[in-house]
């Protein structure tokens, strides 16, 4: 049994199939094959060129302009307009009160919900939510089995996967593949020209470009600008409240938090914490599996390994291997162009260059010029407050106070103390069990 009703203004120059209601209060103009098995109550404009079925309910009170195929299985309700050049399969709920066109395919197995624009070139596959209150432009794939709230601007011209949820407040932009079973929020701008998965949390207030690889399995925040061209993998908590630039590979399976400037060309891993509110260029190897923390300005160009404590509040300069396993802290300037491990503890307030090799189990004091082009081996108390300078070999398992000048172009070893306050060149061998103070000019 059918039932059909027109109060309004119905022309029919295709053909028209009717087993369900038809009730028509507006206008309807067939020019095409329409077939009703459901509902369909219309209070708007219904323009049909193409195919329209429709087995389930149909309620029109805006424009509903068809050039291609719609078939409605669910419940489709219409307040603004819902244009249809391509081909449109609606099997749950779909109810427009903004602009809706199609010009590609669109499925829906969901609840799609639009108050804004939404415009599909593409594919948009829908077996979960999407309220639309601002702009979406489809020109590639979306495959949705989560919730993908929109209330600015999303343009699509890749691949899109949502298993979690995706909100955006503010500009998403998708070149590449967006993978994500986890929570994004986006406040900010996220163009992804690369591939981005989010099995975890990732929320932008700021701007996140990606071009290259994205992986989160953790905890990203961005407020400032995260910018990746090669490889971040997050399994870890990162706050980004700076400017991050990453053509290199990033793993954080730690705390990372950034508040300066913070670039990475090389390989950068932490395991630990790392806290940035200055400068960090890295174009070597990072390997933080202790405390990490940078007030001032760090350039690696080697390998730095830290599984200690390492504080910078002054200028470090990396071209070598520099290692800590204790608690180093610059406020002063370091330069390393050799070796440079650290079981002890360092401490450089004035000015270090080392070209050599450094090891130190002990703890090494630095208050103005230290140069080392030959090997140091400190196992005692090293501290300087003048000008020490070594191009031979220099070992302390005692303590060494320098207030004045000390040059090594030999052989030093120390067992003792050795104070001094004037000026010590060491041309050969020096050995020292006792106690050694020098107040005025002294050649060895």
């Amino acid at each position: 049994m059918s039932c059909r009703k027109n109060l309004g203004f119905a022309t029919n120059l295709g053909i028209t199939i009717n087993f369900g209601i038809a009730i028509n209060f507006g206008i309807a103009i067939n020019l095409g094959i329409a077939i009703n098995l459901g509902v369909n109550v219309n209070l708007g404009i219904l323009p049909n060129f193409g195919i329209a079925t429709n087995l389930g309910i149909i309620i029109n009170l805006g424009i509903i302009p068809n050039f291609g195929i719609v078939i409605n299985f669910g419940i489709a309700i219409n307040f603004g307009i819902t244009a249809n050049y391509g081909i449109t399969i609606n099997f749950d709920i779909t109810a427009n009160y903004g602009i809706l066109p199609n010009f590609g395919i669109v499925i829906n197995f969901g609840i799609t919900i639009n108050l804004g624009i939404a415009i599909n070139l593409g594919v948009t596959v829908n077996l979960g939510i999407i309220p639309n209150f601002g702009i979406a432009t489809n020109l590639g794939i979306i495959i949705n089995l989560g919730i993908i709230p929109n209330f600015g601007i999303v343009i699509n011209f890749g691949i899109a996967i949502n298993f979690g949820i995706t909100v955006n407040v503010g500009i998403t932009v998708n070149v590449g593949i967006t993978v994500n079973v986890g929570i994004i929020p986006n406040l900010g701008f996220t163009p992804n020209l690369g591939f981005t998965t989010n099995p975890g949390f990732t929320v932008n207030l700021g701007i996140s470009p990606n071009f290259g690889i994205a992986i989160n399995l953790g905890i990203t925040v961005n407020v400032g600008i995260l910018t990746n061209y090669g490889i971040i993998v997050n399994l870890g908590i990162i706050p980004n409240l700076g400017f991050t630039p990453n053509p290199g590979f990033t793993t954080n399976l730690g705390f990372t938090v950034n508040l300066g400037i913070s670039p990475n060309f090389g390989i950068a891993i932490n395991l630990g914490i790392t806290v940035n509110l200055g400068l960090i260029i890295n174009l070597g190897i990072i390997i933080n599996l202790g405390i990490a923390t940078n007030l001032g300005i760090a350039t690696n160009l080697g390998i730095i390994i830290n599984l200690g404590i390492l504080p910078n509040f002054g200028i470090t300069v990396n071209f070598g291997i520099a290692t800590n396993l204790g608690i180093a802290i610059n406020p002063g300037f370091t330069v390393n162009l050799g070796i440079l491990p650290n079981f002890g503890i360092t401490v450089n307030y004035g000015i270090a260059t080392n070209l050599g090799f450094i090891p130190n189990l002990g703890i090494t004091v630095n208050y103005d010029i230290a140069t080392n082009l030959g090997i140091i081996i400190n196992l005692g108390i090293l501290p300087n407050f003048g000008i020490t300078v070594n191009y031979g070999i220099a070992t302390n398992l005692g303590f060494i106070l320098n207030l004045g000048i000390l040059p090594n172009f030999g052989i030093t070893v120390n067992y003792g103390i050795a104070t001094n306050l004037g000026f010590i060149p060491n041309l050969g061998i020096t050995v020292n069990f006792g106690i050694t103070v020098n107040s005025s000019i002294f050649f060895m």
